[in-house]
């Protein structure tokens, strides 16, 4: 069984229970390998049983962390598709179904909190493992921005100077930006305490409103205020 095998293989409920356990002692730790022994203790599942749900002949402590990633990413997909299949594609415009798919992204570290908060400390596109689901998402949204400027959707400027690739990271960097200080810098600094001052939280609306502010940067005047309407939603329903 190779590596992408270990990525694509469902977890069944009691794996799923052991993911989560994993996910809060990755978070607690900081570390993405995981001391089974700890997981052991903390489970009350024996070592020999988390190496038999885990490790397939591989190294158990990377193929948790690709299950916990895998089980993300999936969940995000299923989001995505049926946010999309929402959408009349014969009527919304590429832009319309990219912000669903954006607010469907976003909507997966809602729906699974604890999973993404691993994702976002500890995801590494460099290491092949990690790249294939991710990739799906990314050339989906890279389609997209690709069918907008096609339709005149792209704002000549800054649009026409950067590849459809190129404007959907800078998307995702602020959107992965934003989640982090979200999710993983919940609590106030040092010198906020000392000053009694509290630091302000992003909230989820905050996180939508302001990625779609980015991607309208790159949009036409009427895409821009199709996307308007849509922060004037998020915005109207806080």
């Amino acid at each position: 069984m190779n590596r992408r095998t270990i990525l694509k293989r469902p977890v069944n409920e009691a794996g799923g229970t052991l993911l989560e356990s994993a996910a809060e002692l990755i978070l607690k730790t900081g570390q993405r390998e995981i001391d089974i022994k700890q997981l052991a203790k903390l489970t009350k599942v024996p070592r020999s049983s988390i190496y038999a749900q885990f490790a397939q002949g591989h190294d158990v402590k990377e193929a948790i962390f690709l299950q916990i990633l895998n089980g993300f990413l999936a969940e995000s997909a299923t989001l995505i598709g049926s946010a999309l299949t929402t959408i009349d594609p014969s009527v919304a415009t590429p832009i319309e179904r990219l912000t669903a798919v954006f607010r469907a992204t976003l909507a997966a570290f809602k729906q699974n909190p604890l999973f993404g908060k691993v994702v976002l400390a500890h995801l590494d596109l460099q290491r092949e493992d990690e790249i294939p689901l991710v990739l799906q998402i990314f050339e989906q949204v890279d389609q997209l921005i690709s069918a907008a400027r096609k339709e005149g959707q792209l704002a000549p400027e800054p649009a026409a100077r950067l590849a459809d690739w190129k404007i959907r990271h800078v998307i995702f960097v602020v959107a992965r930006g934003l989640l982090r200080a979200m999710y993983l810098e919940s609590g106030p600094s040092v010198d906020q305490r000392r000053s009694g001052q509290t630091k302000a939280k992003f909230s989820e609306q905050d996180v939508e409103v302001e990625v779609l502010r980015v991607l309208q940067i790159y949009c036409s005047k009427d895409a821009a205020k199709k996307v308007q309407r849509t922060i004037e939603a998020i915005r109207t329903n806080r």
